[in-house]
């Protein structure tokens, strides 16, 4: 188990390096020796990551909708709302994949530590896609990045503009 934990950690060092192809081959080789178990669940959510993240939205959304029903309670809920961010996406306006390519490029930079750039692809989102449906989720990233880093005024903000310009938004739930 706590081999399989290094592994994890490993793909995830790959994954940060840009080298997804790597990661995932490692997350199913934990994936598969661990299956019917949290690690391997773990696996199996971090593999449908990273295909999210390189823009593999119908496969990614696939593994996921697996997800939902079949593992712990907190991967099932991010297994749920990544699916969902992906299928409400696509099925609202198909030329909102592109802008959801940069949501995901933007998530995988948060995911490396490179949260300046994350910044700048969610604001980019909105300048080359203004009708977007991602302005919600794009508020929320920026207030949880800016949480990261306490900076809760600029949360504060963040999240105020997200309850007025989208109050019934599911990300305001």
């Amino acid at each position: 188990k706590n081999f399989s934990r290094l592994q994890l950690l490993e793909a995830d060092l790959l994954l940060a390096a840009d080298k997804p192809w790597e990661a995932v081959l490692l997350y199913a080789l934990v994936e598969r020796t661990n299956k019917n178990n949290p690690i391997g669940y773990e696996a199996k959510f971090k593999r449908a990551k990273t295909a999210y993240f390189i823009g593999d939205f119908k496969w990614s959304e696939a593994q996921l909708n697996i997800l939902k029903g079949s593992t712990s309670k907190l991967i099932a809920n991010d297994a749920f709302f990544l699916a969902s961010l992906i299928h409400e996406t696509i099925e609202k306006n198909i030329s909102d994949t592109a802008a959801l390519k940069k949501y995901a490029r933007a998530e995988w930079l948060e995911f490396c530590n490179k949260d300046s750039s994350a910044l700048l692809t969610l604001d980019s989102i909105n300048i080359v896609f203004p009708n977007n449906q991602l302005k919600d989720e794009i508020l929320y990233k920026k207030a949880t990045i800016a949480i990261k880093h306490k900076n809760y005024n600029l949360a504060l903000s963040q999240l105020d503009s997200l309850i007025s310009s989208f109050p019934l938004s599911s990300v305001c739930d």
